[in-house]
C-alpha cells in the first residue's frame, strides 16, 4: 500500500487551481510551537521555513525539492530572500509553481518543510534546539551521539503523546541493540538487530 497524506495543522489537503499550478492551503488555530517558543503556528511560519531552506546560506539539500516554486531559484541564487511564489495573508498559504505537478502535496509534505518559528537562525551548521510544533520536540542533540525528545505541552493535535521523553543514541550495532534490549535498557532497535535474532525476540515480544 502508498502512503497517504493527512492533513493535522492544516484544516484539509490543498485547493488546487484550474491549471495546477497553485496549491492553497488553511491553517488551523490552535498550533503553538514547543518550548522555548510559545509562537503560534500560521502560513508566516510555514512560508518562513521554505525560505529558509531556499537561503543559499542554509546549503540545505531540501532546496532541490521545491525548485520549482515561482521565485524559488532566485533565493538559491542569492538574488531574493523570498519566493515569490509563496504568499501568506492571515491563516492562508498560497504556493503557486512553474509548472503544474501533482506530486507537489508529497514534497511538501517532508519533514524539510514542518513550519518553524519565524527567529529560527539561518545557518549551515545547523541549531541543536528547534521548537516544533508536533507531539514531540528536540530538547538536545549531541552530533553522532545523542537526541533527546520530549513532549510538546503546546501540541494541539489528535498524535499520541505517550512517552514523556524518548532517549535516541546514535551509532549502535545491532549486535549492541540486541544486548540492551536484553537487559531491559531498550526498547526500539531504529538499525534493526541481528537477523539471527529474530526467533529468539519475536515469541517474547511479539511481531515488529
Amino acid at each position: 500500500k502508498g502512503s497517504q497524506l493527512i492533513a493535522e495543522v492544516a484544516q484539509g489537503l490543498p485547493k488546487v487551481s484550474a491549471d495546477g499550478r497553485t496549491y492553497t492551503f488553511k491553517i488551523r488555530k490552535g498550533f503553538k510551537f514547543s518550548p522555548p517558543s510559545n509562537e503560534e503556528v500560521t502560513a508566516e511560519t510555514f512560508k518562513y521555513a521554505i525560505n529558509r531552506d531556499l537561503n543559499p546560506k542554509m546549503q540545505s539539500p531540501a532546496a532541490q525539492f521545491i525548485s520549482d516554486v515561482v521565485g524559488a531559484q532566485a533565493v538559491i541564487h542569492g538574488k531574493a530572500k523570498e519566493a515569490s511564489g509563496v504568499v501568506a495573508s492571515g491563516d492562508t498559504l498560497k504556493v503557486t509553481l512553474t509548472k503544474k505537478a501533482p506530486d507537489f502535496p508529497s514534497r511538501i509534505a517532508m519533514p524539510f518543510f514542518c513550519a518553524i518559528p519565524t527567529d529560527t537562525p539561518i545557518t549551515s551548521n545547523g541549531v541543536t534546539k528547534v521548537a516544533a510544533a508536533g507531539p514531540y520536540y528536540i530538547d538536545s542533540w549531541s552530533p553522532k551521539r545523542q537526541l533527546v525528545l520530549k513532549k510538546n505541552p503546546n501540541y494541539g493535535g489528535d498524535r499520541p503523546q505517550n512517552l514523556d521523553r524518548i532517549i535516541y543514541t546514535i551509532g549502535v550495532t545491532p549486535q549492541a541493540s540486541l544486548l540492551e534490549i536484553k537487559k531491559g535498557s531498550a526498547d526500539y532497535a531504529a538499525d534493526g538487530v541481528p537477523p539471527t535474532a529474530h526467533a529468539e525476540l519475536g515469541p517474547k515480544y511479539g511481531p515488529t
